[in-house]
């Protein structure tokens, strides 16, 4: 879910990835360029992740190319933001490898760490996941973060996100074409 005026955004975001190469124009790709300019790009402009999660989430490529993504340990209640009548939260992580040249995407991780009980004095411990990118076909790695946030109607769960409230970001970016 995201704002109507998102694409736009994104396709702003992916030229300013681009230019920062020094091709000739027309020969400009996102993978020569500096996939940094996408990190905290928002997907909804009405609803900033950092507005509703005050921790960071870090990410760190080794040199033995394997991708690390730490989420710190966090207090429900003072580190996400609750929302109305929001009985239950899903942290949700994405990692996906792009190429472009052959205009595919390899989803190469989706994590979620659920939690509920706003109202109790509960920590959620660090977790770290891991990816290895040796033999990944890919330019570049995008990392992105969701809240959903859940209520309780009866016996289910109902999804409270909408495309006007949807905190979701890209965390990291990484050029795979420079590693070797």
């Amino acid at each position: 879910m995201h704002d109507p005026k998102m694409h736009n955004r994104l396709v702003v975001h992916m030229q300013r990835v681009m230019k920062c190469n020094r091709q000739f124009l027309g020969e400009k790709s996102a993978a020569a360029g500096n996939p940094n300019r996408l990190v905290g790009f928002q997907f909804n402009e009405n609803s900033h992740l950092h507005d509703y999660m005050f921790f960071d989430i870090v990410t760190r490529l080794a040199e033995n190319n394997t991708l690390t993504v730490t989420v710190p340990s966090f207090h429900v209640r003072d580190h996400i933001k609750k929302t109305r009548n929001c009985s239950y939260t899903n942290l949700r992580i994405m990692t996906v490898g792009i190429n472009f040249e052959k205009e595919w995407i390899d989803k190469l991780g989706k994590e979620e760490i659920g939690f509920e009980s706003y109202y109790k004095d509960v920590w959620i411990p660090e977790q770290t996941f891991s990816y290895t990118l040796d033999d990944a076909d890919i330019d570049m790695v995008l990392v992105g973060v969701n809240l959903e946030f859940l209520s309780n109607r009866g016996n289910r769960l109902t999804l409270i996100n909408d495309d006007k409230f949807n905190p979701a970001s890209i965390i990291a970016a990484i050029n795979c074409s420079r590693m070797s």
